[in-house]
């Protein structure tokens, strides 16, 4: 059982890269 705060930092981690990315397609 993983804290929440483990999986709070990963969803905030994967949603940056997921932006990153597609602002570097779109662009």
């Amino acid at each position: 059982m993983l804290p929440l705060g483990i999986g709070a930092a990963s969803a905030l981690i994967i949603g940056a890269v997921l932006l990153v990315a597609r602002r570097r397609r779109s662009a």
